[in-house]
């Protein structure tokens, strides 16, 4: 196991870290569903079909998975996934996490890619803003670039006034958030990755964290 010195400043990926996408993507994908009278299902079946990490276009490819992409289409599926409301919970094993992390005094970043718009609504609807000290917006620097670039990583040390070796990233896309940290010279976790890095889950991350030695079997 790799050993970190007990770090103070958490930063967090959001989609598929502290909650799975997947229930954002449902919500979304049931509206456009009803809205358009189609079959219950097909977006969902489509889009575990696509290799998400990789896909430019995530709404796109799901609507040509389904045969039924256009423009039209394309831009109302866009407009509900930035603007629905309703709500969805974060799993308990996120708030028992987060939860712990402030019991010990640390100071808890999320550190988000895509749409702002976008991601600002999934904050809104997980309730999780009260959960952290600060959400960082990668896209929302005015320059375009987001995680994996080291410039992302640094401005929220530069928020807290944090060096790199008291901070710890924690994300499920291992170029994105464990590459793009430790290109910072942040020592980055792989939520449901492998290796030296790798933890299965969040409850999992607290050793590396906390050096709380009791807590790595």
């Amino acid at each position: 196991m790799t050993h970190f010195a007990k770090k103070h400043l958490i930063i967090c990926d959001l989609d598929d870290t502290l909650y799975d996408e997947s229930h954002y993507f449902s919500i979304v994908f049931e509206a456009f569903e009803i809205a358009k009278q189609v079959q219950s299902g097909s977006l969902m079946h489509s889009y575990l079909l696509i290799e998400r990490k990789k896909s430019a276009d995530i709404l796109k490819d799901v609507l040509m998975g389904c045969g039924l992409f256009c423009t039209s289409n394309h831009n109302f599926l866009f407009d509900i996934y930035t603007n629905i409301k309703r709500a969805i919970s974060l799993p308990q094993a996120t708030l028992l996490f987060l939860h712990r992390l402030k019991k010990e005094g640390c100071t808890i970043a999320v550190l988000t890619n895509g749409v702002v718009k976008v991601q600002q609504n999934k904050v809104t609807l997980l309730g999780i803003e009260p959960l952290c000290d600060k959400i960082f917006y990668a896209r929302d620097n005015h320059q375009g670039y987001e995680k994996p670039d080291p410039r992302c990583f640094q401005f929220v040390l530069d928020t807290f006034q944090c060096c790199a070796s008291d901070a710890i990233v924690i994300g499920d896309h291992y170029d994105n958030d464990v590459k793009g940290g430790q290109s910072c010279g942040i020592d980055s976790l792989w939520l449901g990755g492998f290796g030296a890095v790798g933890i299965a889950k969040l409850a999992d991350a607290l050793p590396y964290i906390l050096d709380t030695k009791n807590e790595k079997n």
